[in-house]
């Protein structure tokens, strides 16, 4: 789940336009997010506004932890997620999990083995000075879909 998707500006000058139709275009009907993964298949993307924010949501399924950047040593490990080699850029960080995590010690989140959901937030920005919202942009392109 991605949550207010802003553009960023290039030089002081707006980029939202550009920035929306790389997200439609290289995103949501491209397959850049499926480049950060393996083989995984049952992909499902798509766009939103929630809480007056854009947001993104890719779902899908895949054979082995290792496509979706987990490692398990043997099956009485946790799970594992090693953050600064994972499919997240180097600029995000860790926000919140339904593992455990300590920064301090390494940068991996560790899940029970008997997980069945697990849940990680990261953040891109802290601070958003010199960005803009896309929900304007989204709401013209779903209107222009739909007719």
């Amino acid at each position: 789940m991605y949550r207010n998707i802003l553009s960023q500006d290039d030089d002081k000058k707006d980029v939202s336009f550009k920035d929306f139709g790389e997200l439609v275009s290289d995103y949501l009907n491209g397959d850049k997010l499926e480049k950060n993964y393996g083989n995984i298949r049952n992909i499902k993307k798509r766009l939103f506004v929630e809480n007056g924010v854009l947001c993104g949501e890719m779902t899908f399924s895949f054979d082995s932890l290792s496509q979706a950047g987990l490692f398990q040593f043997d099956d009485d490990s946790p799970f594992m997620l090693y953050l600064e080699q994972s499919t997240f850029g180097s600029d995000e960080k860790y926000i919140e999990s339904n593992g455990f995590y300590n920064e301090d010690v390494m940068p991996v989140v560790f899940w029970k083995k008997d997980v069945k959901e697990m849940k990680l937030v990261t953040q891109l920005l802290d601070d958003t000075t010199g960005t803009r919202s896309l929900v304007k942009l989204y709401t013209l392109w779903k209107q222009s879909s739909e007719e």
